[in-house]
């Protein structure tokens, strides 16, 4: 059997806010970021108390606090009014900016999660549209109400992105179009020629490394894989019939390479 993933094993869709790697739902980002147990914005307050306190310790921070108290120190015999406030007010700049920091680093991450969650969507409503057979209108609108939860606004951003590429008739619209159902099918046919019928036989299946590959980077390629799982799920008679249809095309174009190439070899 030819491999069902296909080269190249990056995603090839010429639109770039098409391309990019998995990333964990929004919930789960807040959820972590939320999280006790991490402790981000505790450690960061008690780093800074150290530092204020212990300025002798290792980080950064406090190397440049004590190399500006000991320039102080030894500039002058006579105490400076205000250099204690002077040292104070850099030990919380300092702080500050590490809070800052860590905020910055957090509201990446969810945004990051957010657009990806955003796009995912639009490469199903896509697939939807011009292929409704293998994407369940159910599991389209559950997916929707992931992306839009808590907006009362019916007409959504991505939906619109979504027919402008499935529906336009411009080139880049074209090239994007046949770009990411290309890639959307190739999941679908992976997924039914390899068995990836549940969470758990795609878990095992990203233990293979060509397969993860393509899976956390070609983003059409992901949401077939996904589309095929719930269609299993919601529909094990429909997942089962495209089973055999997939294997039989796939011994077909098995069969075609083989007579090209017994022809190739004809004087």
């Amino acid at each position: 059997m030819s491999d069902p993933v296909g080269t190249p094993r990056r995603c090839q869709v010429p639109d770039p806010r098409f391309c990019y790697d998995e990333q964990p739902p929004p919930s789960d980002v807040k959820r972590a970021q939320n999280d006790p147990t991490r402790m981000r914005r505790v450690e960061t307050a008690v780093c800074g108390a150290a530092e204020y306190f212990l300025p002798d310790t290792t980080s950064p921070e406090a190397y440049v606090v004590s190399i500006v108290q000991n320039k102080v120190e030894n500039a002058v015999t006579a105490p400076i009014p205000g250099a204690s406030e002077l040292l104070t007010g850099l030990r919380v700049s300092l702080l500050m900016t590490r809070v800052l920091n860590v905020s910055n680093t957090e509201a990446k991450e969810l945004n990051s999660a957010i657009v990806a969650q955003n796009r995912d969507y639009a490469i199903l409503r896509m697939a939807h549209i011009l292929q409704p057979d293998n994407v369940s209108g159910r599991y389209l609108l559950e997916r929707r109400a992931e992306v839009t939860a808590g907006s009362k606004n019916p007409k959504f951003v991505m939906d619109s992105l979504a027919e402008s590429i499935a529906l336009g008739s411009g080139p880049d619209q074209v090239a994007a179009r046949e770009a990411i159902m290309k890639s959307f099918n190739r999941g679908l046919e992976t997924a039914y020629l390899q068995g990836i019928n549940s969470r758990d036989a795609l878990n095992k299946a990203l233990a293979d490394p060509q397969f993860k590959e393509r899976y956390t980077t070609d983003p059409a390629f992901r949401q077939g894989i996904r589309a095929a799982v719930d269609q299993a799920t919601r529909d094990p008679e429909k997942y089962k019939q495209n089973v055999e249809a997939a294997k039989k095309a796939a011994e077909a174009a098995k069969q075609l390479e083989y007579e090209r190439f017994r022809a190739s070899l004809q004087p």
